[in-house]
């Protein structure tokens, strides 16, 4: 028994595609949002790493996101743009 679905993919020669296929679509807001995560996991692996404490991981990812926070809505804030 044979059945056909339609897919939604144009090219028959890739079925799958990659979450990493968008990246070139991505504003530098996308790029700060996801950053304010990474920080803080990369705080908490530099406790690990550096044997800091659980206090000194979370100030420092809170520090970095601070800082990307504070450069997203007030150094660089979203312009409205005008459409035609």
């Amino acid at each position: 028994m044979s059945t056909s679905r339609n897919t939604g993919h144009s090219d028959p020669d890739r079925p799958f595609s990659l979450p990493l296929d968008g990246l070139g679509s991505l504003s530098r807001y996308d790029v700060l949002l996801a950053v304010l995560p990474l920080g803080f996991a990369l705080a908490l692996l530099g406790q690990v790493v550096l044997d800091l404490s659980l206090h000194q991981a979370v100030a420092a990812g809170a520090v970095l996101g601070s800082v990307v926070l504070a450069d997203a809505l007030f150094l660089n804030p979203p312009t409205e743009e005008r459409r035609r």
